[in-house]
């Protein structure tokens, strides 16, 4: 049988025939296609590891980077624990946290209760209600930094690839590695001309049907739909139009009693999903929610086989339609199930409608439901969650009084960690390194825990669930 992809030439070939100049990107590209997979995950996924290992060694006393992520509330969800992971001393993670929950504790400090005569005349007509000043002041000032990696090498790698398709050699190696996933082939169309979308989308068409046409692994079928773990920012958590059922809010744990209830609602939805009911809503998840997906059901193939072939369908038919002189842009968008206007929003955090996220992934649906039901009951049995759900708890109870209570227990538990913090550092000098660590040692998890939220409930990029700046 003919192999219908012909092999492509190596790399010495390919820099040695009469193309325009090349350049180090351009090998990263070509090199990367050797591989199956989305080339554009492999390489910023790269970038990031890079940036966080640099930043984790070298960097992390860096004056100018630590007023940012002071002002960021240090990394997103994702990448707060990729971070925790590579610096794997915690001395890195204690130092920047450290400075988070100083930042985050001035923000939760009570404003004084007599103020200056022209101060109060000042502030008269422009005076806004606390807990919405407080909620302003929580709310991050500045995008994660490794987003930022994140986001730039993809558009970076992108403006890469798609001049050079034009070229055989570029055009066999992406068919051989199965196209773009889903996430960065809609990035794609939004700077392609019609012929480099319609190649790009037939390499990712012929790659679906392959990979659903035997028995996927999930974790290639989870990179093909919704990206590689980690490289596709998530969308921003969204308030729903109603509760979820009542949750069950953990007492007695040292994490947030919210984060686990939502987690605990997400994997019930996900865990439905495997029983292979409802392929669309495969389609349909988030990059953060495909991978969870993986993790809790490792041999499941049914529901991604079937995923599978509804995206490379729907897309296919997308591909046909532009024979009949449809526009580019409305018949792409169709097959990808987007509106034609947000072909050329990036896959960042900001590149997402509310509407869009309430439309798209099921377990971030079923996940927000929970979240409002745990931090309504959480109100009434104050208690440290974490930042995220924080600023969710002070939008849903306003200025009730129950708010005083919930503050000062977060104080408290920031206070506490912090002075942990300090302690860790301490022992971590190399002339306290003899005296043993004691409950300490678990301080630079527990802060990532309070700052960014439970392991595992946010994806790449999201910001918190209440109120986003400009809200």
């Amino acid at each position: 049988m003919e192999n219908p992809v012909p092999p492509a030439r190596g790399a010495w070939a390919w820099r040695h025939s009469p193309r325009p100049a090349r350049h180090a990107p351009d090998f990263e590209v070509f090199e990367t296609l050797a591989s199956p997979g989305c080339p554009i995950c492999a390489l910023a996924l790269r970038s990031v590891r890079r940036y966080l290992d640099a930043l984790a060694y070298e960097s992390v006393n860096d004056v100018e980077l630590r007023e940012h992520l002071r002002a960021s509330r240090g990394f997103c969800h994702h990448h707060a624990w990729q971070f925790l992971d590579l610096a794997a001393d915690g001395l890195g993670t204690a130092l920047i946290y450290g400075d988070v929950l100083g930042s985050v504790l001035a923000a939760l400090r009570p404003e004084p209760a007599a103020v200056s005569p022209l101060r109060a005349l000042a502030r008269l007509g422009r005076r806004q209600p606390r807990w919405r000043t407080m909620l302003r002041r929580l709310a991050p000032r500045g995008q994660c930094p490794a987003c930022r990696e994140l986001e730039g090498a993809a558009t970076r790698y992108l403006e890469v690839l798609l001049p050079r398709l034009s070229e055989p050699d570029m055009r066999r190696r992406l068919a051989a590695a199965g196209g773009l996933c889903l996430p960065h082939l809609r990035q794609a169309l939004g700077k392609s001309t019609t012929a480099q979308a319609t190649l790009l989308a037939g390499a990712t068409v012929a790659g679906l049907h392959r990979l659903g046409g035997g028995a996927p692994s999930p974790e290639a079928a989870a990179s093909l739909l919704a990206g590689a773990a980690g490289a596709v920012a998530s969308p921003p958590p969204h308030q729903p139009r109603s509760r979820g059922p009542a949750a069950t809010v953990p007492t007695g744990q040292s994490e947030c009693a919210v984060c686990h209830a939502a987690l605990a609602a997400a994997d019930a939805c996900l865990l439905s999903l495997a029983d292979g009911q409802a392929n669309a809503d495969a389609v349909r998840l988030c990059n953060n929610h495909a991978w969870r997906l993986v993790a809790l059901t490792p041999g499941a193939g049914g529901p991604w086989r079937r995923a599978l072939g509804a995206a490379g369908d729907s897309l296919a038919q997308a591909i046909a339609a532009v024979s009949a002189g449809g526009d580019v842009a409305e018949w792409l968008a169709s097959g990808l199930k987007l509106r034609p206007s947000e072909l050329a929003q990036p896959t960042g955090s900001q590149g997402f409608s509310r509407s869009q996220a309430q439309e798209e992934c099921p377990a971030c649906r079923a996940e927000a439901a929970a979240e409002l039901a745990a931090t309504e009951r959480l109100l009434d049995d104050p208690s440290g969650p974490c930042l995220p759900h924080l600023q969710l708890a002070l939008t849903l109870a306003g200025a009730d009084e129950r708010t005083r209570e919930l503050l000062a227990a977060e104080r408290e538990m920031l206070l506490a960690l912090r002075a942990e913090l300090a302690e860790f550092v301490r022992k971590k000098d190399y002339r306290f390194a003899r005296e043993p660590l004691g409950a300490e040692a678990g301080s630079p998890r527990r802060a990532v825990a309070l700052v960014a939220g439970a392991r595992g409930l946010r994806g790449v990029g999201a910001l918190p669930a209440g109120p986003r700046p400009g809200d």
